[in-house]
């Protein structure tokens, strides 16, 4: 299960790291100040919609997996996820089929 928790602390430090504030995070999501801050409550166990995490992780540089807490790697390569999951890259699955068409 995903900890809101994780996501908050990660959403602060990211915002200090990268030197952006809370409103600039909002303006850049299209959403006022009070919307962001309503996601950020530690009452409120909701997440914001996934769109908004796809653009917080593209304004953070980071992998939304990093920001929600699912891995504690900022940013996957993807040689990285390849490596990891197994899985080819569209260029890599098709020099193999070219080698075994051969």
């Amino acid at each position: 299960m995903i900890d809101k928790g994780v996501f908050t602390t990660r959403f602060k430090q990211l915002c200090k790291l990268k030197k952006k504030t809370q409103a600039e995070i909002a303006e850049s999501l299209g959403i006022s100040i009070n919307g962001l801050k309503h996601y950020m409550r530690k009452t409120n166990n909701s997440f914001p919609p996934v769109e908004y995490l796809d653009l917080m992780a593209k304004e953070f540089d980071v992998d939304i997996a990093y920001l929600i807490g699912e891995i504690d790697v900022p940013k996957h390569s993807m040689l990285t996820i390849s490596n990891t999951t197994g899985l080819n890259s569209k260029d890599k699955d098709m020099n193999i089929r070219a080698e075994t068409a051969k």
